[in-house]
């Protein structure tokens, strides 16, 4: 089922992830699965805010106050259709559920958790908001966003209509459709977009992700790589029903 595959693909990106703790220069201090610390939900307006981040890693810290870089991840796999790419038009697409959001709504969500708790440019310069799947990214999107993030690296605060007055004509659409999407506000948008990072798009298929966390631990643990391999698996399956934070 495509659910299984999705839930399968989540567990091996986030043990891939845990082994980053064991390397000394990976600056990786924390990562919970499904959401985020206890120190950045206390300072949430909402607590629904990061219901679609799949898995945070900390860098340096334990929070977005002290770490130098935090990083959300929503994670989508596809097992039917892992060549369409992610257009805008896909990424703000509602799901079928009455309660559920578009995808880039539920990063926005996110980014909204952080970004109303803390100093603006604290969040900025500090947090990463990326979407991760075996589906490549529309590569009108990628450059919509990169002739963003370009003009917005000169840029202050600013709104979303000077951004947009901006960019090359084959980008305004693009940026505008994320725009009405994310119900953000138009400064905020702005500042979701200089974090957000689709570079995670177009990533190995769960078979792969599986091949590669297997060769990571006989890296670490030559003796019995598959039984350890299966042990992190179980361990981080735990957080995919209730969080579970690792440092």
């Amino acid at each position: 089922m495509e659910s299984n595959a999705g839930d399968d693909y989540h567990i091996l990106w986030a043990c891939r992830c845990a082994l980053r703790l064991l390397e000394l220069d990976s600056g990786l201090s924390l990562i919970c699965v499904e959401g985020v610390s206890r120190d950045d939900e206390a300072v949430a307006a909402d607590p629904d805010a990061f219901l679609g981040v799949d898995l945070t890693e900390y860098y340096g810290g334990t929070s977005i106050s002290n770490a130098a870089c935090v990083v959300f991840s929503q994670l989508k796999y596809s097992q039917r259709h892992p060549d369409r790419p992610w257009t805008a038009a896909r990424l703000c697409e509602k799901s079928k559920g009455v309660r559920d959001r578009s995808v880039i709504a539920r990063l926005a969500q996110a980014f909204s958790g952080s970004y109303e708790g803390h100093a603006r440019t604290l969040v900025v310069e500090r947090l990463q908001i990326k979407l991760v799947s075996n589906r490549p990214a529309d590569q009108a999107l990628v450059q919509a966003l990169e002739a963003a993030q370009c003009w917005l690296k000169d840029c202050q605060a600013v709104q979303t209509a000077r951004l947009i007055a901006a960019l090359p004509a084959s980008s305004r659409e693009v940026i505008q459709h994320l725009q009405k999407a994310s119900g953000l506000a138009s400064t905020a948008f702005c500042d979701f977009l200089r974090c957000l990072d689709l570079s995670d798009c177009n990533s190995d298929s769960r078979l792969w992700q599986r091949l590669r966390l297997i060769q990571e631990i006989g890296r670490i643990a030559p003796a019995s790589p598959l039984e350890h391999a299966r042990d992190l698996y179980g361990f981080c399956r735990i957080g995919s029903q209730q969080p579970v934070r690792l440092c």
